[in-house]
């Protein structure tokens, strides 16, 4: 019975198709057994009336034969009888009660006299019209034989003295009926009754079915849409055009269907960029659970940590075996879940900063969300950071120190080279005066230094010739110490345009470093040679003419773990390094526009590889040609009465400059800032008097410098010529000085030399072979 109705409760089209032809089947029985009553009834009814008629006329027919006595009349009604299935014999009784004739002798009850007398009585007390009166019983019909009137008699002379007047019963006629023939007929016509009635009830369930199939192919098409969303598939949705109730649930259901794609496209495009976030980010994701299992890793936490599932948090993250002292857990499972607890733990060699978040669930349990960030780097730029701000506050400060000190020492070294005019043939005081040059020329250095340090310099740049500059460097910074040098510098090695100074520190520091790399001693090697790269040759620089300046030490070496390192800003081995030598080294070779490489193997010593681009020959003669003409060129062709102005805030400097001026046969005037020259040069414009030429300071403390003077000027006169002049010497104006409006720059300390080349270069007569 269980299995019936979970049959039936399965689909509710079959609910619905079983209910019908419940309905249909018990009313399809109950209308047959109505059939079958009123058919049963009405048949036998009809059948009686129409054997009611028979025996009637079989009555009426046996009239005459029995009122003669003579049944010779009654052999043709036998033989019409025995056609009739329906009357199984024939009794015609006298008014004694006799059976007169009897149709055939077939077993049968025969009445008696009384019986007989008792029918003719009922007879007579029923009507006086006999005619038609019969009576069933016994499965049998009864009628009277009543003679009417002589006139219903087929001839007086026939039947003698007949009774004349009123009708008489002169017998009774008894027809015995055969109730198998008549179940027969009527089993025959309730069957085709049945089968007609079947057959409609097919018909009609046919029809119904197919009507109720059509009525409920909506439900069955939500059924099935409703299959699929359930399985996680919502593309599909019912397509109907019914009306009212279930029109309304469907169009619900395809508006439901509508949100629940949207939200799930949402969800979708939330969880690839959730994953995309997760997958790219480099902090390491956790989700552990409240027995410290880790139930997500994203792929930063799998590639640091053993991807094992279910393991707990301790033994993969801390390599423990119990948990950790101090556990956050408790802490973190009592905090609201928009809140975090973050902290910064050691684990090896390495410091993370870890995040801890709470997550409720929608089944009520807690995880947590640990965001673990490797900050060890980090600390260690924040520490480079901090060192970086405190060598920027001594960059300036040193910067401002060479300076002033450049300052000095044009004072100090104009004075020496204007004393050593004057010593004349006084040795001993020439010597004295060279020393305290050479002095002032390392001091020099130092303060060159100091600004590179300060600022990193953009290259003032000359043309350089390195092999003088190459032995110079080696041998005062190679000098009395155990390690020896050899260069190996052809003499034609062309020249290269570059800051002198600048190319000085990166081979002070170079050979400083593999003379440090050789604490027991050794040797130095340094060789220079020109190559030619091609745009395959796999450096950093461009294709075109380069001299390659290898600087080999027999030192220690460097590691593979360091090796990528060694020009990384604050980066040294050293314990009392500054980590800013080979990075300022390759700060200035790329702003030269060449490259710098390192070979080196641990235990066997290492090799510095310079690459400097050549200035083309034929540029690099016409040059050279030029600094010839300039430099053996005599001032005494340069009219003597240049009107020459001096604008610089330290007196020093401007009574050195006029005085160098003066000792070589110029006069000059002086201003202390960029408004005294404005003025004067205004002045001197107005009398007709212009100045032929200008030295002006690039920076006045709290007043006008040159490098916001020299736009006045020009202002006031297009051809001005005017020299910058400052102990900043590493300045980007000192080196694109023409960009700035300058003829020339000159930088600090002053040398005579130097102010008589700048003389030379802007007022000498020019070459027109």
């Amino acid at each position: 019975m269980d299995r019936i109705l979970s049959f039936f409760q399965k689909s509710l089209f079959r609910q619905i198709i079983s209910l019908t032809v419940l309905f249909a089947i018990v009313g399809s029985l109950l209308f047959i057994l109505l059939i079958h009553i009123l058919i049963s009834e009405n048949l036998q009814t009809w059948w009686l009336a129409d054997l009611k008629s028979k025996t009637s006329t079989i009555a009426k027919f046996s009239t005459s034969s029995l009122y003669i006595d003579n049944p010779a009349f009654l052999v043709e009604l036998s033989k019409q009888l025995e056609f009739d299935k329906s009357i199984k014999n024939v009794i015609i009784y006298n008014l004694k009660g006799n059976v007169w004739y009897k149709f055939n002798n077939q077993d049968v009850i025969e009445l008696t006299k009384d019986e007989t007398a008792n029918y003719i009585l009922k007879f007579k007390n029923v009507s006086e019209k006999l005619t038609f009166y019969t009576i069933f019983e016994k499965n049998s019909l009864f009628a009277p034989i009543v003679l009417e009137s002589i006139n219903e008699l087929t001839g007086e002379a026939l039947y003698g003295n007949a009774p004349q007047g009123n009708a008489q019963i002169i017998g009774v006629a008894q027809v015995i009926l055969s109730d198998a023939q008549i179940k027969n007929n009527i089993n025959l016509l309730l069957s085709s009754t049945i089968i007609i009635i079947l057959s409609f009830m097919l018909a009609f369930l046919f029809v119904l079915s197919f009507i109720i199939k059509k009525m409920i192919k909506p439900v069955n098409d939500l059924i099935k849409c409703s299959g699929r969303v359930s399985s996680g598939n919502l593309e599909g949705r019912v397509q109907s055009t019914v009306k009212g109730e279930l029109g309304t649930l469907i169009y619900q259901y395809n508006t439901m269907l509508d949100s629940l794609q949207s939200y799930q496209n949402e969800l979708y495009d939330e969880k690839n960029r959730l994953n995309l976030i997760l997958n790219n980010m480099e902090d390491m994701v956790f989700m552990i659970n409240d027995d410290f299992r880790i139930e997500y890793m994203n792929p930063a936490a799998l590639n640091n940590f053993s991807p094992q599932k279910d393991k707990l948090c301790y033994e993969i993250i801390y390599d423990n075996s119990s948990q950790c002292e101090n556990c956050p857990k408790l802490k973190i499972f009592e905090m609201p879940a928009s809140k975090a607890f973050s902290k910064e733990q050691q684990i090896g060699d390495n410091l993370y900063e870890m995040k801890y978040s709470l997550i409720l669930k929608q089944d009520n349990t807690k995880s947590i969300l640990a965001i673990i960030r490797d900050v060890t780097e980090k600390k260690q730029l924040e520490e480079e950071r901090a060192k970086a701000q405190k060598l920027e506050s001594i960059g300036i400060l040193a910067g401002g120190i060479a300076h002033d000190f450049n300052n000095i020492l044009t004072a100090i070294i104009g004075n020496i080279t204007l004393s050593k005019m004057l010593a004349g043939q006084d040795t001993k005081l020439l010597l004295r005066l060279e020393k305290s040059e050479k002095a002032c020329e390392r001091a020099q250095d130092l303060a060159r230094q100091l600004l590179t340090f300060a600022k990193g310099g953009t290259p003032v740049k000359k043309f350089v010739s390195l092999t003088e500059l190459i032995k110079e460097i080696a041998t005062f910074c190679l000098h009395g110490s155990n390690v020896n040098f050899i260069i190996d510098i052809p003499e034609d090695l062309p020249m290269i345009e570059a800051d002198p100074n600048q190319i000085h520190q990166v081979f002070q520091n170079l050979v400083i470093n593999a003379q440090q790399a050789m604490p027991k001693g050794g040797s130095i090697s340094i060789k220079a040679e020109v190559v030619k790269l091609s745009e395959t040759s796999g450096l950093a620089c461009l294709a075109g003419e380069y001299i390659i300046i290898s600087v080999k030490d027999e030192g220690l070496g460097i590691s593979k773990e360091n090796l990528s390192k060694v020009f990384d800003p604050f980066f040294t081995t050293k314990e009392k390094g500054s980590g800013l030598g080979l990075s300022t080294t390759f700060t200035i070779i790329k702003r030269h526009k060449g490259c710098i490489y390192v070979e080196s193997e641990e235990g066997k010593g290492s090799t510095f590889y310079i690459y400097l681009p050549v200035t083309q020959s034929i540029n690099n003669k016409i040059q050279n040609n030029h600094l010839e003409k300039i430099t053996t060129q005599s001032l005494d062709e340069i009219k003597k009465d240049l009107r020459i102005l001096i604008m610089d805030d330290e007196a020093d400097v401007r009574d050195v400059f006029a005085s160098i001026l003066s000792h070589l046969g110029f006069k000059s005037e002086e201003a202390r800032n960029g408004f005294e020259a404005l003025d004067l040069y205004k002045k001197a414009l107005e009398e007709n008097k212009k100045f032929d030429l200008v030295f002006m300071d690039l920076t006045v403390p709290g007043s006008m410098g040159g490098k916001e003077a020299i736009k006045e000027i020009l202002c006031l006169d297009r051809d001005a010529k005017v020299v910058v002049s400052s102990g900043y010497s590493d300045d980007p104006v000192m080196s694109d000085y023409a960009t700035y409006g300058f003829s020339a720059s000159l930088p600090k300390p002053l040398k005579i030399e130097d102010v008589k080349e700048v003389i030379l270069r802007l007022f000498s007569k020019k070459d027109t072979n």
